[in-house]
């Protein structure tokens, strides 16, 4: 039997992904395997790899199961999922709290009020990577809708994924160069107080961290050089 292999992370991956197409139930076996230690350091945050990466997949083993002859048997396999978190807030940053929504994920459909901060969670199917939000504010007299792109998010620690967060926090548009993400940048550490950068290159792990967490990702852990 194969000890494993490594896979090259593509576009739009992350760990959740990756046992779902491997047929591991937890992406955790995957990620907390001693030859993904330098991965674990690197990425903190399983959910936000970046193309390019390299992950062992260790070989799967298979399991034994003692059944009577003459009897029908049925096992139901238990399909990964991923967590999506959303923060719903208004252009002057106060949250839609307690508004309705629906969340469309796959033949999966989710309903509920946001909480008191905006925010909405859900488990949904990893191999998903589409979805459609509906959301009923009380500035609007028709609900506003979008289309989610899940997964793809890069690691905080490289400019890429700055942009991806600063452009999801709606500090900046999609797409924007580094000019873009040095003023987008400079407007999240205005609220904190602190003095503007100059440039894009200068971005720090203290504002790495800063953006991690208005985000509310898990990568905000640690800050290593950027790629």
């Amino acid at each position: 039997m194969s000890e494993g292999k490594f896979h090259t992370i593509a576009a739009g991956e992350d760990l959740a992904s990756l046992a779902e197409e491997y047929g591991f139930r937890h992406w955790e076996t995957i990620y907390d395997h001693p030859r993904n230690d330098d991965l674990r350091e690197q990425r903190p945050n399983p959910f936000a790899l970046c193309e390019g990466d390299k992950v062992w997949v260790p070989a799967k083993e298979p399991k034994t199961h003692r059944c009577k002859t003459g009897t029908r048997h049925t096992f139901r396999v238990r399909r990964p999922r991923t967590r999506v978190r959303l923060m719903m807030v208004a252009d002057d940053d106060r949250p839609y709290a307690g508004c309705k929504y629906t969340l469309k994920v796959g033949d999966e459909t989710f309903e509920g009020s946001t909480g008191p901060d905006g925010s909405l969670v859900h488990e949904v199917p990893a191999s998903e990577t589409a979805g459609t939000l509906t959301l009923w504010t009380p500035e609007a007299e028709e609900p506003e809708q979008w289309d989610l792109e899940l997964g793809g998010l890069d690691s905080v620690t490289t400019k890429e994924g700055l942009k991806q967060r600063m452009s999801n926090l709606g500090l900046m548009t999609e797409g924007g160069d580094d000019a873009a993400l040095l003023e987008a940048v400079n407007a999240l550490r205005r609220r904190h107080g602190q003095a503007a950068l100059t440039s894009a290159d200068e971005i720090d792990p203290v504002t790495r961290e800063a953006v991690a967490m208005a985000y509310g990702c898990e990568d905000h852990a640690y800050f290593g050089t950027e790629d």
